[in-house]
């Protein structure tokens, strides 16, 4: 017996090799119809070594209707696939949509746009300032009647679409010149590798490396800790030692393709040195950025990038003098390099808006994002924190979830007032557009580009289901801002691989990548 469609909707595309706009609008077309109708979508990734001829029928199967944006440059060498999906659909008598862009306006007027009982078109002028898009979105369908075709799908993605050229010329935020494009588009998709320069041996397998390159990410951020490259806290042969394995870390790296920021990372040694002798701190990040200014200069400016400090533990006031101070040091000994910063309390989204832009322009802003922290921290691994108590809490957090109640009588049970109250202060979620609206607030006030530099769920406590859910959620966000991103972390708590297998979590990057 033939199983039911489980999605109104499949998406043929190119993961994330879709970086044409005709990619990118697939993308937030299924993410707008996801917002419409949640769960509605599924997508199709069809490329030289996605797409076999089983999965593609199956997928298929899966839907009511395949809908076709054209042409997606990744497809150039693998035509037969999404042509292959479409001729299996009319073979499983699914609907067909169709969305056929143009790369001039079209000269079709409101009447050449005429519905038959086989074909209906559907025209679309561009908005003026629009770029020059999909004109003309055609729906092929084996319903007959007209009016049966407005009660299904395609109606939903024809308003969709609409409204997504509508306001394409509005989908990035116009940016000041500064940061040249490749490398926003270098640091759009990535993953911290933390530990590697704490231990070398801990380094990640280079397949595992390669695997996520290959899927579409670009950058590493590689976190120095602070604490390793400062005189104060370091011997100088404990600092050379350290720096060949920077050397050595961004050999590996720039070999396989990646782009790499250098996060300067702060410890504990230094973060009390900096409250307590702020001159002092300034002397040590001077003499450390001097240092790792020498390994960097033997590589391409517009691969390896340069960020100052990871989440300043001092007041707003004493990091923007210093920040300003310290930019203009390393800018003399990097003249053309990409410079990241971010603000105190964390780098979190409601405290750049008190954050002034600096005078540089070549300069990338960073935001750290684990909010709500009692779903992102729950299962701590230090059980003193009420967050250690708190595990299986779902996402999104609802006081009518039966797990959310649930969890909240064990809570009650256990005597655990605090991490109660850390439940209750979550419920209802804001949602991650609201946690993250200061920020592309912050981002339409000074037209500078942003990146989510670390963002991330621990694995020992939340649902798996919640955890992709929350990623999916995360990325997608960003990418409907036009911000890069950079998953916390490789292959620890937080990691997209597993630490034992060293092999990547398929789902995790399906939902980082959107092909979810």
């Amino acid at each position: 017996m033939t199983e039911p469609p489980r999605y109104r909707a499949l998406f043929l595309g190119a993961g994330p090799r879709m970086h044409c706009g005709v990619g990118q609008f697939t993308r937030l077309l299924q993410e707008t119809i996801d917002k419409l109708e949640p769960g509605a979508g599924a997508a199709l990734t069809l490329t030289q070594t996605d797409g076999r001829i089983g999965e593609i029928w199956r997928a298929v199967g899966s839907a009511d209707s395949v809908v076709c944006n054209f042409p997606i440059v990744a497809w150039k060498r693998v035509i037969a696939r999404p042509l292959l999906a479409l001729l299996f659909a009319r073979l499983r008598r699914r609907n067909v949509i169709l969305i056929q862009h143009e790369w001039r306006r079209s000269q079709r007027t409101p009447a050449d746009c005429r519905q038959s009982a086989t074909r209906q078109a559907v025209c679309v002028s561009d908005a003026p300032a629009a770029p020059r898009s999909a004109s003309l979105l055609q729906h092929r369908s084996r319903v007959d009647h007209p009016m049966a075709r407005l009660s299904s799908i395609p109606v939903i993605i024809i308003a969709a679409a609409s409204i997504l050229l509508s306001v394409a010329a509005r989908a990035c935020p116009a940016l000041i010149e500064g940061v040249p494009a490749d490398r926003i588009t270098a640091l759009s998709r990535g993953v911290n590798a933390d530990g590697w320069i704490v231990d070398p041996r801990s380094a990640p397998p280079r397949g595992l490396l390669l695997e996520l390159r290959k899927a579409g990410l670009t950058h590493i951020r590689l976190p120095v800790p602070a604490d390793f490259v400062m005189p104060r806290f370091a011997t100088k042969a404990e600092i050379d030692s350290r720096l060949q394995t920077v050397d050595a870390v961004l050999k590996t790296l720039l070999a396989l393709g990646y782009a790499v920021s250098i996060d300067l990372h702060s410890g504990q040694h230094f973060n009390a040195l900096h409250k307590d002798d702020p001159p002092g701190a300034m002397a040590e990040m001077k003499s450390a950025w001097t240092a790792l200014a020498r390994v960097m200069q033997r590589y391409p400016s517009d691969r390896v990038f340069a960020e100052l400090l990871n989440e300043p533990e001092v007041d707003a006031a004493q990091w923007q003098g210093e920040v300003r101070e310290l930019a203009s040091f390393i800018r003399q000994l990097l003249p053309q390099t990409t410079l990241i910063t971010g603000p105190v309390n964390w780098q979190r989204a409601d405290s750049l808006p008190g954050f002034a832009p600096l005078d540089d322009p070549n300069v990338v802003y960073a935001i750290h994002f684990y909010d709500p922290m009692v779903f992102t921290h729950q299962a701590h691994w230090d059980r003193s924190e009420p967050l250690h108590d708190v595990v299986g809490l779902p996402y999104p957090i609802r006081a009518d979830d039966p797990k959310v109640q649930q969890l909240r009588e064990q809570l009650t049970a256990l005597d655990r007032p605090k991490a109660l109250a850390m439940v209750d202060r979550a419920i209802p979620d804001r949602g991650i557009d609201k946690w993250l609206e200061p920020a592309a607030a912050w981002q339409r006030q000074y037209s500078r580009p942003i990146i989510i530099n670390e963002f991330g769920v621990l694995k020992a406590g939340a649902p798996r289901d919640s955890r992709l859910r929350w990623l999916a959620g995360v990325t997608a966000y960003a990418r409907q801002q036009c911000w890069g991103w950079t998953h916390w972390e490789l292959s620890q708590g937080f990691g997209l691989a597993d630490a034992v297998t060293g092999k990547a979590d398929r789902d995790v990057l399906r939902a980082l990548l959107g092909t979810r």
